[in-house]
């Protein structure tokens, strides 16, 4: 790994591992390649938001993936730049890779 023309490719679900030893991610969901840059880049290019129920119009319901509501109110991965303008009562926080690995793969926002 040191000796920079040559990879290391290491496949797994354990994304603590990925966070601590990956330069670069690649995701897949159902054999099909759903992202693939830095680790950096892809943890810079989201963001990991809720709110209570009252936050959630429907054009930030568009914007966020992996939405989940429950009865406390509402939590999602959202691009980063997409967070820009949210409601004072969403909180927004650097995601872990895990937030950005399960999420991604799970439904897209309508705008993608």
């Amino acid at each position: 790994m040191v000796d920079e023309p040559h990879a290391v490719v290491f496949s797994t679900h354990i994304t603590s591992d990925l966070e601590r030893i990956a330069d670069y991610v690649s995701v897949l969901d159902s054999g099909r390649l759903v992202a693939h840059t830095t680790r950096d880049e892809l943890l810079e290019g989201f963001r990991s938001v809720r709110g209570a129920s009252g936050t959630l119009d429907a054009p930030t319901r568009s914007l966020v993936r992996g939405l989940r509501e429950h009865a406390h109110g509402w939590d999602g991965l959202m691009a980063t730049e997409d967070t820009v303008g949210l409601s004072a009562g969403v909180v927004v926080e650097a995601p872990s890779l895990e937030d950005v690995v399960v999420s991604y793969a799970q439904r897209e926002p309508s705008h993608v």
